[in-house]
């Protein structure tokens, strides 16, 4: 019995040393791993681009900025979007962004939950109503109880006209034939095939080089005032040196320099300029009272 207690202390005694053991070696390997994992992450920075045209459209309008951004920080640019609007947002609440190019109505919806203003595009603009040429619709007001079709009720150019087309008997709701189809091209084609008698886009999306065939199609029957690009914002918590070099990579492209003309061209603005919260203020006091805004 002496020698059978004996045993088993000794297995308890090898059974401590090795459970202390096992906990300094998590204490020691731990803090590396984690500074690894951290390093790992900060060596990579999500741009999260709204999804207002197919991923495929939208890879090829942003790879030439995110390919300058990785050169300017010496970082990883992961381009990612979302399937439709809401999931898009939900990620940038929940911080699955650094950087975020987003529709301004959106940016306003969220703003507060930790990303600040540092660019945006220049010239600004217009949201219209477009309807096809030959379909005999001459007026906003003619419009009632047809098919219209915007991309979301989120959009920056329907917003814009909500007032508009609401005093002309024109609203979005579950008695009307209105509906909101996520892309602009999905608008314009359709009401091109007939398939909606009118759709609310961005005026330019029909000075799109894709566009350019079946442009002239089309009857504006409405246009908004200038409305201000799309914002470029970065998470609070980047550190500043790298949001100067953000800034710094999308403020420095020239018009003059062919290879930066195209980029600017394909995102369809002629400069970008440093830009704060505060440049969209006065938008959102003309657009604060629309149904948008007071929905959850």
């Amino acid at each position: 019995m002496p020698e059978k207690r004996k045993f088993l202390s000794a297995v308890r005694f090898v059974g401590l040393f090795a459970g202390i053991m096992t906990i300094t070696l998590l204490l020691v390997i731990m803090p590396e791993y984690l500074r690894a994992e951290t390093k790992a992450e900060s060596d990579t920075l999500r741009l999260g681009i709204f999804p207002y045209k197919s991923p495929k459209s939208l890879i090829e309008l942003y790879h030439p900025l995110a390919t300058r951004l990785e050169k300017r920080l010496g970082k990883k640019i992961q381009m990612v979007s979302s399937s439709d609007a809401s999931l898009y947002v939900e990620q940038v609440t929940r911080g699955g962004y650094d950087i975020i190019i987003l529709p301004p109505t959106v940016y306003l919806k969220v703003r507060g939950i930790g990303f600040n203003v540092i660019a945006r595009g220049t010239p600004g603009f217009y949201g219209c109503v477009i309807v096809r040429k030959g379909s005999g619709i001459t007026s906003v007001s003619q419009l009632q109880g047809k098919k219209i079709v915007a991309t979301g009720n989120y959009s920056s150019a329907y917003i814009a006209l909500e007032n508009h087309l609401a005093e002309q008997g024109v609203v979005a709701d579950h008695k009307t034939g209105f509906q909101f189809v996520g892309k602009a091209d999905t608008i314009v084609y359709g009401v091109l095939s007939k398939k909606y008698e009118a759709g609310v886009v961005r005026l330019d999306t029909l000075d799109s080089p894709a566009m350019s065939d079946i442009r002239d199609q089309f009857t504006v029957l409405l246009r908004s005032s200038e409305i201000p690009q799309y914002p470029i914002a970065v998470k609070s918590n980047v550190d500043e040196k790298t949001v100067a070099a953000i800034r710094q990579t999308f403020t420095d492209l020239s018009p003059a320099v062919p290879a930066e003309s195209q980029i600017l061209q394909s995102l369809q603005i002629e400069k970008i300029v440093a830009a704060n919260d505060a440049d969209y203020q006065e938008f959102y006091e003309l657009i604060k009272d629309s149904s948008y805004f007071h929905q959850p």
